[in-house]
């Protein structure tokens, strides 16, 4: 996990084709330390719309532009916050400059990978299951990922048109790659994207496992 050197608080942003969400937890100095309980969505409303699209940086005057509003309307980033920006599991290292170059306070701005964040989230709720399957649900499309003994073993994002024959496939990419399966259910991460419950229930049964869902981190 990251350790924030010189930063007294913690600006987590999730950036997806859900759209943009401003996290903040005050006395924050590393994710290791971070409570869950103190980490709290920041209302920052009229936010540009298509800034990212299948979770990849789709357009960086846009992402200014909600910066300026989370600026102007709700918080101003200083020296002692630290910013995080989630990432998709594709985003390349020049995304990442891009980043970068659009973002104010650039210096003080690291990049996590989703999938280990939300095994961290998993890993904070008491869950010390020793393998996890996670899917996390967007608008247009579903990352995948699979840990094992706390390591990533395999992720992949897949289309929204065939994701339950995607997951069915992942799923046994998986099991392939350990001795013995010690899991009994997936965790679905929903944050800020509908999911009907028939939906969620089909594919449950598609996978034969239980269903965690988490609504919001």
């Amino acid at each position: 996990m990251l350790k924030f050197l010189q930063a007294r608080h913690l600006l987590l942003v999730d950036g997806s084709s859900n759209g943009l969400f401003f996290y903040f937890a005050p006395d924050t100095t590393d994710l290791a330390n971070l409570d869950f309980k103190q980490l709290r969505l920041l209302p920052v409303t009229n936010l540009p719309e298509g800034v990212f699209e299948r979770n990849l940086l789709a357009d960086p005057e846009k992402l200014r532009q909600a910066w300026r509003i989370l600026q102007t309307t709700h918080h101003q980033p200083d020296r002692h916050t630290q910013v995080v920006m989630l990432l998709n599991e594709r985003a390349s290292e020049l995304e990442q400059q891009a980043m970068r170059r659009t973002l104010p306070f650039y210096q003080s701005l690291n990049f996590v990978r989703r999938h280990f964040f939300n095994h961290f989230y998993i890993n904070e709720s008491r869950n010390f299951s020793k393998q996890k399957l996670i899917v996390q649900a967007f608008s247009d499309c579903m990352e995948l990922s699979f840990f094992a003994d706390d390591k990533l073993l395999l992720s992949q994002t897949v289309a929204l048109h065939n994701f339950r024959a995607s997951c069915q496939n992942f799923l046994g990419k998986c099991k392939a790659l350990v001795v013995k399966t010690d899991f009994d259910c997936f965790y679905l991460f929903t944050n800020h994207q509908s999911m009907d419950t028939s939906s969620i229930k089909q594919l449950s049964q598609d996978l034969s496992l239980e269903a965690t869902v988490i609504k919001q981190i």
